[in-house]
């Protein structure tokens, strides 16, 4: 299907494995010369890989002003093939809700996505990217951006952003490598 491609670029949503550095410490000295305190919480990077299926459902609408033009929204769903980390807690399987603009051969896509952590939280993300098809309308690969919008429990005061690449798998499915940094403050 000429959109599945497009409408499931994340990633980003994203994949998310990190790399966590310790929350910084306030300095033990209490003298007046003594390094201003840092903000606490815990940051690292993030890099995974997302594998996300056909996308159900998928709506198409062909606009008339030129060939080849048309618009699309989904909702995909989406596993971790290789899992990401973040603060301690791995993501586990989620959803891409998206649209894209098509243009021949080229999108245009935005939306978001929503991974369940194996806490049993979620993380919310943002992205933005561009993707090509093939002749014939198959998803072929596609890129952008994304951020971090929070979540729940744990996880709502998550940010962070990143980059993710998409590539075209025989059976139909797209997957995300995603790269990135996190900050989860206390």
């Amino acid at each position: 299907m000429k959109s599945a491609s497009l409408v499931l670029v994340f990633l980003a949503s994203a994949a998310i494995c990190a790399a966590q550095s310790p929350a910084p410490t306030a300095s033990a000295s209490t003298s007046p010369s003594a390094a201003p305190a840092q903000a606490t919480g815990t940051a690292g990077r993030v890099s995974g890989t997302l594998t996300c299926t056909k996308p159900n459902p998928m709506h198409r609408v062909d606009v008339s002003d030129w060939p080849g033009h048309a618009a699309t929204a989904s909702r995909t769903p989406c596993t971790w093939t290789k899992a990401a980390e973040i603060a301690g807690e791995t993501t586990r399987d989620g959803y891409s809700v998206g649209s894209a603009d098509i243009e021949g051969t080229v999108t245009t896509e935005r939306g978001s996505h929503v991974t369940m952590m194996s806490n049993g939280d979620h993380i919310f993300v943002a992205f933005r990217g561009k993707g090509v098809l093939s002749s014939s309308g198959a998803p072929q690969s596609t890129d952008g951006t994304w951020n971090f919008k929070g979540g729940d429990g744990k996880f709502a005061r998550l940010q962070g952003m990143g980059t993710y690449r998409g590539k075209a798998n025989a059976d139909g499915s797209l997957s995300f490598a995603i790269e990135g940094n996190y900050r989860l403050a206390d």
